[in-house]
C-alpha cells in the first residue's frame, strides 16, 4: 500500500537520502488521483508540466515508492488534562514527578478496509527516470566553495553512458587540483539500472586541501554528435574556522536567594558556521535538585555568533547551610568547533543565614544544618533552675 513519490537529490550524494517533494494519491480538491505536495488539509496539486517539463528534464529528480513511512508524517497527539491524581504528583513544580503510561495495542480489525485507490496504479503523468540526452550534465558539490575536509560528490548525467539498460554501467572522470599537475581518474557508477545518472564521492585527498585550492573534474563527452567536448566543473576550498568554545569567566559566586545564575560560554578564534556544545551540571557540596536544578542541554551557536548564556535555577530553602559549590561541564562539540581548556565553570553558593536566632543567645546547629533537638529542653531547664535559685536567695 505504499504510494509513489518524487524525490530530489538535494546534495548530489548517493550515500544520503533524497528529499521527498511530491506524492501520488487521492486529492479531494481534484476528485481523483493526482500528484500533490504540501501539508495536511492543504495539499497543493503539482502541475503536469512541472513533472514532465521541469522535473522530468532534471536528472536529480527520480520517482520511486515511498518505503519510509516517516515521510508521510504519521503523528500522534495526546492531550493530558488534570494530572493531580497521577502517581508521583506533587504541587511543588520542582519535586513534581507525575507520570502516566501510553500503551498502543495492535488488534485485527473486524471490518475489512479496502486498499487505497493508488495501490497498483501507475502515476500519471509518470516521471521518466532515464536521462536520454546526449548532452552531458556535470555537477560537483558542494560548490562553488566547500569546507576543507567535506566530501565532494561528482554527478554526470549522460544518456550515452547508459550502454546496458539491464545493468549499472560505469564510466570515468578526471580529477585534479590547482596546486598539482597530477590527474587522477575516478570511476563513476550509474545510480540505478537504466537511469543514465552516474555518481562518485571523490577521494578524501581532494577535499583535504589548502584554502583557496580549486578542484576540477573533467569529463570527455565523445558521443554528443559534436566531435567531443571537455566539460569542466570546479569548486574552491574555503578556510572555515569554527572556533574554540569554553567558559568565560569560569567562577561564579551567588546566593540561593538570587534564584538563578547565568553562565557565559564564548566562541573564540573563529565564528564560522553553525556549531554546538553540550553542558551538564555536576553536584559537589551543593547537591542537584536540592540546592539547584540539575540540567543538561545542547547549546547552538549560529554562524557568526560568539557568545551564549545558560541559566541554572537555584533552590532557595529555609535551612541553614554553609558555603557550597557545584560545577558545570562542557563536552561534545559539533560543527567542527574545538573545546577550550576552560571547559568547567564553578558556582559557589554563599552560606545561608535563614533560620538563625536574632536574640542574644546563640543556638547550636547539627552538621546537617538543623537545630539540635536537645537544645530547647536544656535552655528551658536552665531557666527554671536559675529562677528557683533566685527565689531561694530572696527568701533568705
Amino acid at each position: 500500500m505504499l504510494p509513489w513519490g518524487i524525490f530530489f537529490d538535494d546534495d548530489n550524494n548517493p550515500d544520503t537520502d533524497n528529499l521527498l517533494v511530491a506524492w501520488y494519491g487521492y486529492s479531494p480538491a481534484a476528485g481523483g488521483l493526482r500528484w500533490m505536495q504540501g501539508a495536511a488539509d492543504n495539499f497543493a496539486l503539482v502541475a503536469d508540466e512541472t513533472i514532465t517539463g521541469i522535473w522530468g528534464n532534471d536528472p536529480l529528480y527520480s520517482m520511486d515508492l515511498i518505503d519510509d513511512l516517516v515521510n508521510v508524517g504519521l503523528n500522534y497527539l495526546v492531550t493530558v488534562g488534570d494530572i493531580s491524581s497521577f502517581p508521583g504528583f506533587d504541587a511543588d513544580p520542582i519535586l513534581n514527578e507525575a507520570t502516566f503510561t501510553i500503551r498502543i495495542t495492535p488488534k485485527v480489525e473486524t471490518i475489512a478496509t479496502p486498499a487505497p485507490m493508488y495501490v497498483g496504479v501507475t502515476p500519471s503523468p509518470s516521471l521518466d527516470d532515464t536521462y536520454i540526452s546526449q548532452d552531458a550534465i556535470i555537477n560537483l558539490t558542494p560548490g562553488p566553495e566547500f569546507v576543507i575536509g567535506d566530501n565532494l560528490t561528482v554527478t554526470v548525467s549522460d544518456g550515452d553512458l547508459n550502454t546496458n539498460p539491464a545493468a549499472n554501467d560505469t564510466a570515468s572522470v578526471n580529477v585534479s587540483t590547482s596546486d598539482s599537475v597530477a590527474v587522477t581518474p575516478v570511476t563513476i557508477t550509474e545510480n540505478a539500472v537504466n537511469s543514465g545518472v552516474f555518481t562518485a564521492v571523490l577521494p578524501a585527498a581532494f577535499s583535504n586541501v589548502a584554502a583557496g585550492v580549486t578542484v576540477t573534474v573533467a569529463y570527455l563527452d565523445v558521443d554528443d554528435g559534436l566531435g567531443g567536448i571537455n566539460v569542466l566543473k570546479t569548486a574552491d576550498s574555503t578556510a572555515i574556522v569554527p572556533g574554540t568554545i569554553q567558559f568565560n569567566p569560569v567562577a561564579y559566586s551567588v546566593s540561593e536567594e538570587d534564584g538563578t545564575v547565568e553562565l557565559t560560554i564564548t566562541r573564540t578564534v573563529g565564528t564560522d558556521g553553525v556549531v554546538t556544545v553540550s553542558y551538564q551540571t555536576i553536584s559537589g557540596t551543593a547537591i542537584g535538585n536540592e540546592d539547584y536544578i540539575s540540567d543538561s542541554e545542547i547549546v547552538k551557536f549560529e554562524d557568526g555568533e560568539a557568545t551564549k548564556t545558560i541559566t541554572i535555577t537555584l533552590i532557595n530553602d529555609t535551612v541553614f547551610e554553609s558555603t557550597e559549590s557545584f560545577t558545570v561541564l562542557l563536552s561534545n562539540t559539533g560543527g567542527g568547533a574545538t573545546l577550550g581548556a576552560e571547559d568547567t565553570a564553578t558556582i559557589t553558593l554563599a552560606g545561608s543565614s535563614s533560620g538563625s536566632s536574632s536574640s542574644g543567645c546563640s543556638l547550636s546547629y547539627n552538621p546537617d544544618g538543623k537545630i539540635d533537638p536537645l537544645l530547647p529542653g536544656i535552655v528551658l531547664v536552665s531557666l527554671i533552675y536559675l529562677g528557683w535559685r533566685s527565689r531561694e536567695n530572696n527568701a533568705r
